[in-house]
């Protein structure tokens, strides 16, 4: 069950624009879209880039050579041709590192976010849905689970003035105050439109007016007001999407609140239903924050 409260905590500090990001890449077609993404928003941003590469299953041929030689010449070799391309595919970067590793994804992306330092993650998504995507799992759904840094997702190149408009959608809980706060500094700082969503099971549990006072309180520092509320009753991610697509909106801010995994499994959750089935980008924002490092 959702915490509600009358007004919500203390302002959040949010590290914007972004001193890095890290960009998984393996060179498919979401892969690459999420590079171009990641290249748009780092020529206005000018932080730093690392681009990780995750070498999952090292080709078989490979392995049974370096076993034959008692020695890793053959993978060496692979991993050298790998990380000159991933250099040549950030050639274009304001600034730019790459890592070619073994292992879990997943893991992998987690620990690249601390050796890094990164704090937003930019990576393409296939949107496996169904059978696929319970056999072959989905890193981008177990990278969002586990983040403490905001994932940006994209499954389709963006155009060169992306974004222009996002939707954020709204709700009376603490953890999506984080992501409201991504949003409007995405929009003041990109110059976009940022329109707020809420979506109710039923009319009975419309509360218009607290949301609204609760969302003016949150951003009475900024002073930033939203381009517009849109109001709709219905299961939210499929309002999320359909209002996405009606409104023409390239980029959907929406909490990542983590449930119970078990919860996960079962059902699910509205983020990553959106981030399953959305044709947009999505920026998945993590209902909490890891301790910021000593100096």
């Amino acid at each position: 069950m959702d915490t509600q409260t009358s007004s919500p905590p203390p302002p959040l500090k949010i590290p914007f624009p972004p001193r890095g990001m890290l960009v998984p890449v393996d060179f498919s077609g979401p892969s690459m879209a999420g590079l171009e993404a990641a290249r748009l928003l780092a020529r206005k941003w000018n932080c730093q880039v690392d681009l990780l590469c995750v070498d999952q299953n090292p080709p078989l041929a490979m392995m049974a050579a370096d076993a034959r030689i008692g020695g890793e010449p053959a993978l060496e070799k692979f991993h050298e041709a790998l990380l000159a391309r991933l250099e040549e595919s950030g050639r274009n970067l304001p600034r730019s590192g790459a890592r070619v590793v073994e292992g879990d994804p997943a893991h992998e992306i987690g620990r690249g976010v601390m050796f890094s330092g990164a704090d937003l993650i930019v990576m393409g998504t296939h949107g496996r849905k169904g059978l696929k995507r319970w056999i072959l799992g989905s890193v981008t759904e177990a990278v969002v689970h586990s983040a403490s840094v905001p994932v940006l997702t994209v499954r389709n190149r963006p155009a060169s003035g992306w974004p222009l408009r996002i939707l954020a959608p709204v709700r009376e809980a603490d953890y999506s105050d984080r992501a409201v706060l991504y949003a409007v500094e995405w929009a003041r700082n990109l110059g976009c439109t940022l329109s707020f969503m809420h979506v109710v099971e039923s009319k009975e549990s419309v509360q218009a007016v607290r949301l609204m006072e609760r969302m003016t309180r949150l951003l009475a520092e900024s002073r930033f007001k939203p381009a517009d509320w849109i109001w709709r009753e219905g299961r939210p991610d499929e309002e999320i999407l359909k209002a996405a697509d009606r409104g023409s909106f390239d980029l959907i801010a929406i909490s990542a609140h983590v449930r119970p995994l078990w919860r996960e499994m079962i059902i699910g959750s509205t983020a990553e239903r959106v981030l399953r089935f959305s044709s947009a980008p999505v920026l998945a924002v993590p209902s909490w924050q890891a301790p910021a490092a000593s100096s």
